[in-house]
């Protein structure tokens, strides 16, 4: 997906039954007609990479489509959830950042 970055949150440290989990979420805006604001994530060793991004560039990210299904801690009701996990990012018309 082809995009300008449009904003760089934070890193989080969640608890997990698995051990602790980095997170990173960051905005892209999106190209054409009708633009959107799409947000991505980025986990563990790669919330640093989000470091030499700025907000304003011009970026080509790779991503995988991820989902799992949970219970809700309060109605223990079965909800999911799906998030976009980037893995590569690439200044346009500029060598790989990652």
């Amino acid at each position: 997906m082809n995009g300008t970055v449009y904003r760089i949150m934070e890193t989080k440290t969640l608890t997990t039954e698995n051990g602790e989990l980095k997170t990173r979420d960051f905005l892209v805006k999106t190209e054409g007609e009708y633009p959107q604001i799409v947000k991505m994530s980025v986990s563990q060793i790669r919330c640093e990479l989000l470091d030499k991004l700025k907000v304003g560039q011009n970026v080509k990210v790779q991503f995988d489509v991820r989902g799992r299904e949970y219970a809700d801690k309060e109605s223990g009701e079965l909800k999911n959830i799906t998030y976009l996990e980037a893995w590569k990012f690439s200044l346009v018309n500029v060598q790989d950042i990652v």
